[in-house]
């Protein structure tokens, strides 16, 4: 087998790898490779629990459910929380957060802190 060229892998994030505390490169796989090179901040070498970034349209559209949520929060506390009682059904994780918003929205509070 060939061995593969481990100066592809170098970079000053390299350094602190074997403590554990580097912070893994999110453009060394990326199709033109990180630009920084070995002057890069970031660890080349694999890390086995990193998790990829999501992709540019994926992050939009995260961004456009995030306002459409807060803008229903805003203007329709009561049908949001209709919609994950919903959704969640007897999930036993979600359930005590929708008991913590109804709560809140009885209290008012959710209308006072958004109105800051």
């Amino acid at each position: 087998p060939e061995i593969p060229d481990l100066s592809l892998y170098w970079s000053e994030g390299v350094r602190l790898h074997g403590t554990g505390r580097c912070k893994p490169c999110h453009f060394i796989h990326a199709a033109n490779g990180c630009l920084n090179h070995t002057t890069c901040r970031f660890c080349h070498l694999p890390h086995p629990n990193a998790h990829p970034r999501p992709c540019k349209t994926k992050r939009t559209h995260m961004k456009v459910f995030q306002l459409m949520l807060q803008n229903l929060l805003l203007r329709q506390p009561e049908r949001l929380l209709a919609s994950m009682e919903a959704t969640a059904g007897e999930n036993h994780e979600v359930r005590p957060v929708l008991d913590g918003i109804r709560g809140e929205l009885k209290k008012g509070m959710i209308r006072q802190i958004l109105s800051l």
